[in-house]
């Protein structure tokens, strides 16, 4: 993944997590890498997100990041066959956050 082998600027990472998400991203969004994605086009981020280094999304059943959250090291947010039910597992659910959520 281009975002993981070199330094990039702010703007720079902004710029490629506008093509990963299909959509702008705000200039106040910061991102500090390394950062994993399964497929990227289903992340939203809101206004003043940052996201830590080391974090993983799996995004097939959406992640919508609201304003003002703060996403900490390695974290991990997965939308995708996570039920404890066996009859639920074939259903993906969005993860919503909130504005000023801290993961």
């Amino acid at each position: 993944m281009e975002l993981n082998c070199q330094y990039h600027t702010p703007e720079e990472l902004r710029e490629i997590m506008g093509r990963l998400t299909g959509r702008p991203v705000d200039d106040s969004f910061r991102l500090f890498p390394l950062f994993y994605t399964d497929f990227g086009k289903n992340i939203r981020i809101g206004k003043d997100v940052l996201i830590n280094s080391g974090c993983h999304f799996q995004d097939q059943g959406g992640i919508e990041i609201g304003d003002g959250t703060l996403i900490g090291p390695n974290v991990v947010l997965a939308t995708i066959n996570h039920d404890l039910h066996p009859e639920m597992n074939r259903i993906n659910a969005l993860d919503r956050g909130e504005k000023h959520d801290w993961y």
